[in-house]
């Protein structure tokens, strides 16, 4: 029953009115963590987060570890030096950083001026500022190389430990001290300084301090614990705490005093470093692991499974309050947890979790939904969860609601028909349906002013008084009715939350308030009474509502709440509201929400928590009341149905803004690294040649404690007009963009919703390429534009001549018409005249002509339709081919010769290509031909004629030669009409002709036309 489908379903929680007194609400703006003070208790311990090599550290062996003054984390292994963002490593060995010569890192430290300095191991100092590396060795007067600690002093100068001694570096130069000088050994293994200026160093053989100039030592022979010293720190008291191979010791007004007796916890000795975090908690690291001293123990911190840590090199506390190990496994993050989960694991009955509230006795007390009613007495979880199930006579292991009455007695609510419980000293007394009580899931107990005993159900409302369930004009108001909360406030109204809103009962009668008089959901959850009187309501669908004053005010994700769904909700001791749903937890200042009423389109500030944050992944329940409970040492306990789980609120929440970086641009897939610091507006702009304009940005926020959570907003100003949301997403694409200036600008939120709102930001300037450039978009558009009116010039004479070529067909075919009708005139028209004569003479001649005359009107008959055909033929486009031609010449030949004894030759082409020839062109040509055919026949009085007709490159080809008597040519030229008839029609179709003849010797003609 822990999880339901339905929305309302799942939500089945409400929070009875408290009568608790609170601490004054803070004033909007003020800050949510409480004031610092006294070392803080433990509190639920410590959560860790391990990084190893397979996540980009360069060795799993770290030696030290620094933060500098721009957020970052630095970190020195053996095998390179590290800088990290809280997810990435970037790693510089001697490989990519040619200035770092060794990659064996063995101390880190920034100084006052925000320089890192960095120590190796056989590869001398090197002192990293502004981005850039600066190696210091023997050629620089570095008197060793193999380096084992860094301490930066008040007066701008750095001691250095090395394996030859103390090593001091000011003004730009070394000395150094050695065992010659006093120094107990040349193996430094530590450097401090006091407030007085006084130098500190631990060696392998004892201790010295270096004060005004005299080098004064410490022994066992004069009080120190062990010669062997790791480790020195020194707190704010002025306490030098020494760590030594032994354990830990301090010293302390000129005395030497001990803290590692038997007994304390520490395992092994070999300790080597120390840290004081914020909440005065003292940490040391040692060969054995990481531990917490307190009270004159050492606490071993464990891992996720329960192991100590391996060896511990340095401590570090980051700006945020985590603290940071340098151990031989990797690097470590230690996280105050805020979270605790109580499962089966810790002897809880069962995980699904319905209810909880801690007694006046502070025991709390658990109903589960399969385990029965579980508690855990004062003290915590050392001493065991007691459970009363089926199994020890409780009646029902199906346990919904809980609540104490002021007689001490724990009443319990089950599922189904399991009634009410009542356990008073001991005893148990068991109600069901038998004794009035409505058959069915008990939701929500209250006990009124009056001493009565409200009962909620799924069907209804119950009220026992004096040991009798009773009827009471209430119970009508809910018949069949599922009540899911209950409250009373400080004038005696009673308040009932439902599915279907909420209702009032006061002086006899009830009120009813659903969404038609403002409120924001009908389905009321959880109801809450705070010290000023004010009534809240948690729904779900409608978030978080206010009663004040007689009216409504709703608080939802519109309004920045992390949901709208509200199973159940606790008040703390800094006035911020708890709110449990479905996917999590989250925390909102009251204060801030009143502000709301009177700026009505602002937002709050929301801090939601899951798994990142340590909570287990369960799904919060709300199916009984109450779901949820503070204690009377300010912690919060909620329902959830992976088990129980403790809040400690007074864990601050981070209201330290993230540090912000542009770490590189990357220009057509070319990365630009930046300055490792955040890059703001007085930065020079970084000048860029970008072809296609494509540009990708990489960033981050320095923010550690969930750095999942950071989330980030971007634009580039020149493109945007707003704030892109990237989510966790750390970098942003740009395609396309034109040559010119541009501001890019992020800002970040930390994991608890703190916004940096001044943004880190780089201004770029893309210059153009020699095509983007003025005068090459000058000569371009020149360029184009001549085009353009070449083109249009081309368009126009190929316009212009497609208009001629039509006026051209168009008088080609009137010229063709003209002839035709010409032709039809002159030849088909004397033709017919001749034979109307004939007839005519035929008719009014002597008997004996009219055969004469029949024969002559055949001829002219036959004549007449061969002069027709012709004509046929020469218009029918059909015919407008070389073949056709071709066809039609060799036909009239042999026509021409049929009745003849002239000896025809005809030679054709083998193969004749698919060409067109233009009906004018190919009647021109057919009557040259024609001519010359009539002059063989009628004139030549030859034997023999041959044809040729062929091809040659790109023209068409006609010889006609006979054996005739040949004649004088210029005489035929200057007294005829039929020669120079032939040269015109084959000149009018742009084809040539030739004729070459004698007398006595034949007669040759060449015809050719072009194709």
């Amino acid at each position: 029953m822990g999880i339901l489908t339905a929305r309302i379903g799942c939500a089945l929680s409400a929070l009875t009115a408290l009568a608790l007194a609170r601490p004054a609400i803070p004033a909007p703006g003020e800050s949510l963590s409480p004031q610092p003070g006294p070392p803080a208790a433990l509190g639920f311990g410590f959560s860790s987060r391990l990084w190893q090599s397979d996540e980009g550290l360069p060795n799993n062996w770290v030696r030290a570890i620094a933060q500098t003054p721009d957020g970052y984390l630095w970190v020195g292994t053996c095998d390179g030096l590290a800088r990290f963002d809280g997810l990435h490593f970037t790693t510089y060995k001697p490989r990519n950083a040619p200035e770092l010569p060794s990659a064996n890192i063995t101390a880190l430290s920034v100084d006052p001026e925000g320089a890192l300095w960095i120590g190796t191991y056989g590869g001398g100092l090197l002192r990293l500022r502004d981005g850039v590396f600066a190696h210091f060795g023997p050629t620089n007067g570095l008197p060793a190389d193999e380096l084992t600690a860094i301490c930066p002093s008040r007066d701008g100068s750095l001691w250095i430990g090395s394996t030859e001694g103390l090593i001091r570096f000011e003004h730009g130069r070394f000395s150094s001290c050695r065992r010659k000088d006093g120094l107990l050994s040349e193996v430094v293994r530590a450097v401090c300084e006091d407030r007085s200026g006084a130098v500190w160093v631990a060696t392998a053989e004892g201790l010295n301090c270096l004060r005004n100039g005299v080098l004064q030592a410490y022994t066992r022979t004069n009080g120190l614990p062990d010669n062997s010293l790791r480790g020195l720190w020194l707190d704010a008291n002025g306490r030098l705490w020494i760590g030594s191979d032994t354990g830990v010791s301090w010293y302390e007004a000129g005395k030497f005093t001990t803290c590692t007796n038997a007994g304390t916890g520490l395992a092994g000795g070999f300790v080597q470093a120390f840290c004081r975090d914020r909440r005065g908690n003292l940490w040391v690291g040692a060969y054995s692991g990481v531990y917490l001293y307190r009270n004159g123990s050492f606490l071993p911190q464990l891992d996720g499974e329960g192991v100590p840590f391996d060896m511990a090199n340095a401590l570090l506390e980051d700006a945020e309050g985590d603290l940071w190990v340098a151990s031989r496994e990797g690097l470590i993050r230690l996280t105050p947890r805020r979270f605790l989960t109580y499962s089966r694991r810790q002897g809880l009955g069962h995980d699904n979790v319905m209810s909880v509230l801690e007694d006046r006795s502070t025991n709390v007390w658990v109903g589960t939904w399969g385990g029965g009613l579980n508690e855990l007495p004062a003290g915590g979880p050392g001493a065991g969860f007691k459970t009363y199930t089926t199994h020890t006579g409780f009646p029902h292991d199906l346990v919904l609601s809980l609540r104490e009455t002021r007689d001490g007695s724990l009443w319990a609510g089950a599922d189904y028909d399991g009634g009410l419980v009542q356990l008073k000293q001991g005893q148990l007394t068991h109600y069901t349906w038998r004794d009035g009580l409505i058959n069915a899931a008990v939701r929500v107990i209250h006990e009124d002013r009056a001493g009565d005993l409200w009962v909620g159900t799924s069907k209804g409302l119950s009220c026992l008084r004096d040991g009798r369930f009773i009827h009471q004009p209430p119970q009508e108001h809910f018949i069949n009715r599922i009540v899911r909360a209950i409250c009373e406030g400080h004038d005696g109204r009673l308040w009932f939350g439902t599915e279907n809103g909420l209702s009032c009962w006061h002086d006899g009668q009830f009120t009813n308030y659903t969404t038609r008089e403002g409120l924001s959901a009908n389905a009321v959850l959880a109801l809450y009474e705070d010290p000023v009187h004010d009534l809240w309501i948690g729904t779900v669908g409608g978030g978080l509502n206010r009663w004040h004053q007689g009216r409504f005010t709703a608080y939802t994700t519109r309004q920045g709440l992390f949901s709208d769904d509200v199973l159940a909700f606790l008040e703390d001791d800094y006035g911020c509201f708890w709110l449990s749903c479905i996917e999590g937890l989250s925390r909102v200042r009251k204060a801030d929400l009143i502000a709301l009423d009177r700026s009505p389109g602002g937002t709050v500030r929301a801090v939601s928590y899951g798994r990142p944050d340590g909570l287990s992944g369960a799904q919060f329940n709300g199916v009984a009341c109450p779901a949820a409970w503070k204690g009377q040492d300010g912690r919060l306990w909620f329902s959830t149905t992976k088990g129980l789980v403790c809040v400690d609120a007074a864990i601050p929440v981070n209201e330290r803004v993230p540090p912000l970086a542009i770490e590189q641009v990357v220009v057509n897939k070319h990365p630009f690294r930046l300055q490792p610091h955040s890059p703001r507006f007085d930065s020079p702009p970084l000048v860029l040649r970008c072809d296609r304009g494509d540009l990708e940005f990489h960033f981050t926020a320095l923010s550690y404690p969930v750095p999942e959570k950071n989330r980030f907003q971007y634009m580039l100003d020149g493109v945007d007009t707003e704030w892109t949301d990237a989510g966790a997403r750390r970098t942003a694409d740009y395609h396309g963009l034109a040559p010119g200036n541009y501001r890019f600008l992020v800002k970040a939120c930390n994991n608890d919703g703190g916004w940096n709102e001044t943004p880190a930001s780089v201004a770029l300037v893309l210059l153009p390429r020699f095509w983007q450039t003025l005068w090459f978009r000058t000569l371009a558009g020149l360029a184009l534009a001549g085009a353009l009116a070449a083109t249009v010039r081309h368009v126009s004479v190929r316009k212009l001549r497609r208009e001629l070529a039509a006026l051209e067909r168009e008088r080609a075919i009137e010229r063709e018409r003209a002839r035709i009708a010409k032709d039809i005139h002159d030849d088909l028209g004397s033709r017919l005249t001749q034979i109307t004569l004939l007839s005519h003479m035929a008719q009014k001649g002597p008997t004996h002509e009219l055969a004469a005359s029949a024969r002559k009107v055949s001829a002219t008959a036959e004549a007449m339709a061969q002069s027709l055909d012709e004509i046929v033929w020469a218009v029918n486009p059909e015919h407008d081919t070389l073949e056709g031609l071709v066809e039609y010449l060799s036909q009239t030949a042999d026509d021409f010769l049929e009745n003849t004894s002239i000896h025809l030759r005809l030679t054709l082409p083998e193969e004749l290509p698919r060409r067109t020839v233009a009906a004018e062109t190919r009647h021109q040509l057919f009557l040259a031909f024609k001519e010359a055919m009539n002059n063989v026949v009628r004139h030549a009085s030859a034997t023999a004629l041959q044809i040729e007709l062929s091809l040659m490159p790109g023209r068409f080809e006609i010889v006609i030669a006979d054996n005739g008597v040949g004649f004088d040519v210029q005489a035929a030229r200057a007294g005829g009409n039929g020669l120079r008839n032939m040269r015109r029609r084959l000149e009018a179709i742009g084809g040539e002709f030739e004729i070459a003849s004698q007398p006595s010797q034949g007669t040759r003609i060449r015809m050719s036309i072009a194709l």
